[in-house]
């Protein structure tokens, strides 16, 4: 990564970490002030695992994953960068403003959300919960 980085393929980094995939997907949405079109079916998955389930595709909070963003033009080289690992695009920053998409494993739609919805959400307290 830090290599990536350093040739200027990588135009945003961003670490998964509590809430896993869908929070932080959510977070750069929040923040970006672009879309995102993603599809869980394009994750690299271990086949001894067996299935995955949405729900642990999105809010996984396995370590050492990161959300890169790149152009499409350095798409190449950062694959070739990477060959071998864990690597794979899983969507697209979109000119759908803070509009968050996910389609899920089995092809199903599961998000389509405005930022206003993500960051109503995202602030709301929990309640009777806590």
């Amino acid at each position: 990564m830090q290599s990536a980085i350093e040739n200027e393929l990588v135009a945003s980094c961003h670490a998964v970490a509590r809430g896993g995939l869908g929070v932080h997907m959510s977070l750069l949405v929040m923040a970006g002030g672009l879309g995102l079109d993603l599809d869980l079916s394009k994750l690299p998955m271990d086949e001894n695992r067996g299935p995955l389930l949405n729900e642990t595709a999105l809010f996984s909070e396995s370590a050492g994953r990161f959300i890169v963003t790149i152009a499409p033009g350095n798409k190449q080289i950062f694959e070739k960068l990477f060959k071998g690992m864990a690597v794979a695009c899983i969507g697209t920053v979109t000119d759908d403003h803070n509009h968050l998409k996910v389609v899920g494993l089995k092809n199903e739609s599961l998000i389509d959300l405005p930022m206003q919805e993500l960051e109503t959400a995202f602030n709301k307290p929990f309640g009777e919960m806590i």
